[in-house]
């Protein structure tokens, strides 16, 4: 956002389109600089904020499994003898396939 409202005042910039001097040129400079350095910043940014989405969702991930795991160890052996194992299967992969099909 601070990128395009840069980009703006710079275009909307009357004065410098009039001037010809060395002046100009340093002022373009300048103001490349700046709308560089706003792009990189927004590039860190960007990433920064999926690094820190994608060990959330490993640690969300981690969690869940565990707490699933733990449940189904405590389970009385009854529990196995009615439940088949692809369906106790099938929802550890449900679990790992609703973490890793996010997109951000």
């Amino acid at each position: 956002v601070a990128s395009n409202l840069w980009l703006a005042k710079w275009s909307d910039d009357a004065q410098m389109i009039q001037k010809t001097s060395n002046g100009s040129s340093y002022e373009t400079n300048t103001r490349l600089a700046i709308y560089a350095s706003l792009g990189v910043g927004q590039a860190l940014f960007v990433c920064a904020a999926s690094i820190i989405m994608a060990l959330g969702m490993v640690g969300a991930s981690r969690l869940l499994h565990e707490g699933i795991l733990k449940n189904i160890l405590r389970s009385p052996m009854i529990f196995f003898d009615v439940t088949p194992i692809g369906r106790i299967l099938n929802r550890f992969g449900k679990v790992r396939h609703a973490f890793s099909g996010l997109k951000c």
